[in-house]
């Protein structure tokens, strides 16, 4: 009997001590994915230990962090006693939000030059601004004098408190009863926070969106080729594991997803799901030519085992690599990568088999396709 023999068979023999240890490892871990946040923020992309990293520190340490919305009023209603005394308003109430440190914009600039505000004469102050360079120069008014914008500056915050300020910005520049007017303004609000936010919406789509599509494209694959229900929920529960603990243990150390380390689920599913699948056909195979459970595992791992190993091991180094890389997120897509590979591997020699042994049944409904296969 050859060594790979011998671990598998004694895999098997303690068949609920691995289930069972694999059932403790999801209970541990999975939770952890709970946890897990996006940063999608300038910081996170800078090169590590590049000058301008520093340099852009002691800039914010000095000056202040330049991170913020820009509110944008577009329309000649703006103009208007009614249209200058909405933009005051959305500058009085965003200011009071927790989490800005300061609004800027054409009132604050001017607010001095009148007796009152918004003044008798609109058309005045909108002379006086297109006549400023300095006003042009900050954004509170375009060159054209046909939109006027708000500066938010605001303090460091967390992702999900970004999220939570924008939403607050939205409620607050839109129109208030009386504010309605024949030429109603157009809105928006931008800037980099608002980019950062977009970007974090990117990250969680591919979660939200594609991985669920991968997993109900390849289902159908599978059901196209293997009815069996327990046969399916084999290689599905193997791949929902090598998911779980790796997510769950990225929730618990703390990291956040971006753009890069979104594609590591997808790829876990891929790859987990690939391996599933190299092994249970042939299994499959075995116990419908009258092999007992254990026997066909034995002998699948004999003849696929070092294909599988390599496979593996190949793989989860090849993506390890990234963790040399001086980009942040390409760093991190290459330690989780090369652990959760690492792990998918190892469970592709312990919890795999103790699945396969335990649940795979039906073997003797094999379709043509399978048999092809």
């Amino acid at each position: 009997m050859s060594r790979g023999e011998r671990w598998t068979s004694g895999v098997l023999a303690r068949r609920r001590l691995v289930l069972g240890a694999g059932a403790l490892c999801l209970a541990i871990l999975a939770p952890g994915a709970l946890h897990l946040a996006t940063d999608n923020s300038p910081p996170v992309w800078f090169l590590a230990g590049a000058p301008e990293v520093e340099q852009h520190r002691a800039f914010v340490d000095r000056f202040g962090s330049e991170e913020g919305f820009r509110i944008v009023l577009d329309g000649e209603e703006i103009w208007s006693r009614t249209g200058l005394a909405r933009l005051e308003r959305i500058e009085r109430e965003v200011a009071a939000l927790p989490g800005v440190l300061d609004v800027a914009s054409l009132v604050r600039a001017h607010r001095p030059d009148f007796e009152r505000f918004p003044p008798d004469d609109p058309a005045a102050l909108r002379e006086v601004a297109e006549a400023s360079l300095l006003d042009r120069a900050m954004g509170w008014v375009s060159a054209d004098g046909g939109a006027v914008s708000l500066l938010v500056a605001t303090a460091p915050l967390s992702p999900r408190a970004v999220a939570g300020l924008a939403a607050q910005i939205e409620r607050r520049v839109r129109p208030q009863p009386g504010e309605e007017a024949s030429s109603p303004l157009r809105t928006a609000v931008l800037g980099q926070r608002s980019l950062e936010l977009a970007l974090d919406r990117s990250s969680l789509e591919i979660g939200r969106r594609y991985l669920p599509l991968l997993a109900l494209v390849a289902i159908g694959l599978l059901l196209a080729v293997v009815r069996d229900p327990a046969a399916l929920a084999v290689p599905l529960g193997f791949v929902l594991f090598c998911e779980a603990i790796t997510l769950g243990a990225m929730g618990w150390a703390g990291v956040r997803l971006n753009l890069v380390l979104a594609i590591l689920p997808p790829l876990i599913f891929v790859i987990a799901l690939a391996t599933s699948i190299h092994v249970l056909l042939p299994v499959r195979a075995r116990l419908a030519a009258g092999a007992a459970p254990a026997a066909a595992v034995v002998a699948v791992w004999r003849d696929k085992g070092r294909a599988v190993f390599w496979t593996g091991l190949s793989t989860a180094v090849g993506f390890a690599a990234l963790a040399v890389s001086p980009v942040p997120p390409v760093r991190a897509l290459g330690l989780w990568a090369g652990v959760g590979l690492g792990a998918q591997t190892l469970a592709a020699f312990t919890l795999l088999p103790a699945l396969l042994a335990s649940g795979i049944g039906g073997a003797a409904r094999r379709r043509p396709l399978e048999v092809r296969l």
